[in-house]
């Protein structure tokens, strides 16, 4: 299981890696989870700050976050068996563009990479 902000800070990363898609979008993506986190739009970034660093950054606080939010215990999201299917995943559409993006405009996404893999997530 995918929380939506994890996937539009993935999609984020893969336009900003050369993985296809729309800078417009990922700054979109961006700017939607830091308006939700700060509540208003007081940490919206410009096109200028979208960096891969600022992304990965993002990325990090978030999965701080998620361990912080597990009492008792310590989450490492990438031992998950659902993570680890995705880094199978990511191996086999190796090099394909992302193409077909769709969103609800609320919490669904989907999206194909090439012709090896297709992708669709929502709360």
């Amino acid at each position: 299981m995918f929380r939506l902000a994890d996937a539009y800070l993935m999609y984020a990363e893969a336009v900003l890696r050369g993985g296809g898609g729309s800078r417009a979008q990922a700054l979109s993506y961006v700017n939607q989870i830091r308006q939700r986190a700060a509540g208003d739009n007081s940490r919206a970034v410009t096109d200028a700050q979208l960096t891969l660093k600022l992304v990965l950054d993002e990325r990090a606080r978030c999965a701080a976050k998620l361990e912080a939010a597990v009492s008792g215990e310590c989450v490492c999201e990438h031992c998950e068996p659902a993570i680890a299917a995705m880094v199978v995943f990511r191996r086999a559409v190796a090099g394909t563009d992302i193409n077909g993006w769709w969103d609800n405009g609320a919490n669904a996404i989907a999206f194909s990479r090439g012709k090896k893999g297709f992708v669709a997530i929502s709360e």
